[in-house]
Order: C-alpha cells, then sequence, then structure tokens
C-alpha cells in the first residue's frame, strides 16, 4: 500500500520477481526472473504463465515512481515454492493419564521438514501446521482431539482425549 503522503507524487509503479541463488562458496545473489513489469498505478497485481522452482526462494521488488524517474527498490521477505508436502517428523506419545472417564494425552513432535529447503529456519514452515488425533478404525475417522496449532518454541503439547 503506498502511503497517503506519497498517492499524489507515484504516477506508475514497477515489479520485478527475483530468485535467490547460491554460488559455491554459498555467497547469495538474487537473480531476476521478471525484471521491471510496469504495472501502470495499481493496488494489486497478477501475473501468469511464472515457471517456478520448486524449493526454490524468491522475493517481490517494487519501485514507486514518479514519471521518468524511480525511487529505490522495497523489496519482500520472500517465499518458498513448496510443490511437495512438508514432511513431518515423529509422534511420540510423552504420557497417558486416564482420570474417571477422561484421558490426557502428551505427545512430543518432531520439527517438520522440506529436505530441499536447506538456506532457511525450517521453524517458518510449522506456522499454521496443526494436529490432532483421530481413530483410524472408525469409518469417518472421528476426531478424537480437538485441532491444535504447533507451538514453536515448544513441540510438547498436550490435550484431553474426547
Amino acid at each position: 500500500m503506498i502511503e497517503d503522503q506519497l498517492k499524489s507524487f507515484v504516477t506508475h509503479i514497477v515489479w520485478s520477481l527475483e530468485e535467490e541463488v547460491y554460488d559455491d562458496t554459498a555467497t547469495t545473489t538474487w537473480v531476476s526472473v521478471i525484471d521491471n513489469v510496469d504495472l501502470g498505478y495499481v493496488d494489486s497485481h497478477r501475473h501468469s504463465n511464472v515457471f517456478l522452482r520448486d524449493g526454490g526462494h524468491y522475493r517481490s521488488v517494487v519501485k514507486l515512481c514518479h514519471t521518468v524517474v524511480c525511487f529505490g527498490s522495497q523489496t519482500s521477505n520472500g517465499f518458498w515454492v513448496i510443490a511437495n508436502p512438508t514432511l513431518p517428523g515423529e509422534v511420540e506419545v510423552v504420557s497417558l493419564e486416564v482420570v474417571g472417564e477422561s484421558t490426557h494425552l502428551t505427545v512430543q513432535l518432531q520439527q517438520f521438514e522440506n529436505t530441499y529447503i536447506v538456506n532457511d529456519p525450517l521453524r517458518q514452515d510449522l506456522i499454521h501446521y496443526q494436529w490432532a488425533v483421530v481413530e483410524l478404525l472408525s469409518k469417518d475417522r472421528r476426531h478424537t482431539t480437538q485441532w491444535h496449532g504447533i507451538p514453536e518454541e515448544n513441540f510438547v503439547t498436550t490435550d484431553d482425549m474426547v
């Protein structure tokens, strides 16, 4: 979003897409995949026929321009192209406690992995993943626990089984 004080000055926006590439010494460079697309003056853009590499790390680059002059570029944090699902690690039942008709279950989850993403902390991949216990023998695979987000700092989590 363009700040209010710049809106009257910006006449068009130039967008590029870059891929992060590592050389033999593990030095990072950003290589242009789509270069300097003049978007006019828009709040959003959709680009088609872009072939991104599985496991590739990309970022958007935006330049705000006034007639023939563009200002310094702003870059996004980037995004990974993950064509294959993240692999869960082992799930270990740490404790199982039956109290009356309730069962208290504590599990430990190993970190999830994407084997082809080697240069970024994998903890970011855990954001938005959830877990639940289901009955494998039931026809509808009924959940016996609620869905839970995976904690980012502590991989031990608990729930009461239904």
